[in-house]
């Protein structure tokens, strides 16, 4: 069986066609010119109906579109600044100070010091220099000689030569002379940071030697130093002055002959002394050799504390006198010689209500009342 194509015409197709046929016949008939008006006639009929200019309806009415509503314009996203540029942290530097350099003295490194920068400074007698520290984790140490620092009658805030307001500084080297101030109470260095630690120097002839805050987080350490001659003579200005701050630590260190003050006052909550001495020597007449006035946890071990023949206090070491300020108050010397040559005198005072008191292989020469 043969198979049947289905051919499917367009409207389009099937008008021309039916056209062609009718032209063709009028053309026979000799109406050519019909036939071509005709044509013309019937081909603009068989346009295909554009979308705008359809019609509806028995009227034949045209239909408009449809009223589209536009998009609504959005508003482009706003712009965003680029992220801020950070700048790269500055590495610690060492900074040298000396004559003829840039920073030729100590305030002037004082000034520009950034956190954890190294100050050397150059061997010499620095006059008339006072200096307030602020920058955090600084080390200032004495280069290629000693460094001594005169007052000069000038003081920093009216407190002393230093006044070390950052964190965690060490000063290393450095010797501080004759601080003096309205108060009566200037100090080689007045500690009002966090945390101090001071090595190697030496504090001669001023009315307090280091002079701390109150601050009861602080802490200072001590070592390998030297106090003399420090104190107004009014008896409340002394070789070292520690208020009521965290922690007190002095190790090796060397007290001599404070101007009617005590050799050392600590106040702190905590005081330990490893392997110092206290003494008036000849001539000194210092009161306590160590004065612990507000109680606290305090250890003195491998020390010596020897009392003046010029004292005007016949005490040696003091506990506790003007009342237990902290909430743990114990006492413990150990390994230590004390000299007291006033039979009149004693070797310890402890206030009554103190925790514990244990004294152990500690050598105790002179009449002095023994604990």
């Amino acid at each position: 069986m043969k198979a049947t194509t289905i051919v499917r015409l367009t409207r389009p197709v099937v008008v021309f066609a039916v056209v062609a046929a009718v032209v063709s016949g009028l053309a026979a008939c000799g109406n050519a010119d019909l036939s071509v008006d005709a044509l013309g006639s019937i081909a603009e009929m068989a346009k295909p109906a554009s979308p705008g200019n359809s019609q509806s309806g028995k009227g034949g009415k045209k239909t408009n579109p449809p009223v589209v509503d536009p998009a609504p314009i959005v508003d482009p996203a706003p712009i965003v600044d680029p992220s801020p540029i950070v700048e790269p942290p500055t590495l610690p530097a060492t900074l040298s100070v000396g004559p003829g350099l840039p920073l030729s003295k100590p305030s002037d490194a004082a000034l520009v010091a950034r956190d954890g920068d190294i100050i050397d400074i150059a061997a010499g007698d620095y006059r008339g220099d006072v200096a307030v520290w602020t920058a955090p984790n600084l080390t200032v140490r004495a280069a290629g000689g000693p460094v001594r620092l005169f007052a000069d009658g000038v003081s920093a805030q009216g407190k002393g030569i230093w006044v070390v307001q950052g964190a965690n500084m060490v000063v290393d080297g450095i010797e501080f002379h004759d601080a003096k101030v309205t108060d009566q109470n200037g100090a080689g260095i007045r500690a009002e940071g966090p945390s101090l630690t001071v090595r190697n120097c030496k504090f001669f002839d001023n009315e307090d030697g280091i002079l701390t805050s109150n601050d009861e987080s602080a802490t200072l350490v001590v070592e390998n130093s030297e106090f003399g001659h420090n104190g107004f003579g009014d008896g409340y200005s002394h070789n070292l002055y520690v208020g009521k701050i965290a922690a007190l630590t002095v190790r090796d260190s060397y007290f001599h002959e404070a101007v009617i003050g005590h050799q050392l006052k600590s106040r702190a909550k905590v005081t330990v002394i490893e392997r110092s001495t206290f003494t008036d020597l000849d001539y000194g007449n210092s009161s306590y050799a160590i004065d612990l006035p507000s109680g606290g946890d305090v250890t003195i071990v491998d020390s010596i504390a020897v009392k003046g023949l010029h004292s005007p206090n016949h005490t040696l070491i003091s506990y506790g006198a003007e009342g237990l300020y902290w909430s743990l108050n114990r006492l413990t010397i150990t390994g230590s010689r004390l000299v007291n040559p006033f039979a009149d005198g004693r070797f310890l005072f402890v206030k009554d209500g103190t925790e514990s008191v244990a004294l152990q292989n500690n050598t105790y020469e002179g009449p002095a009342l023994q604990p």
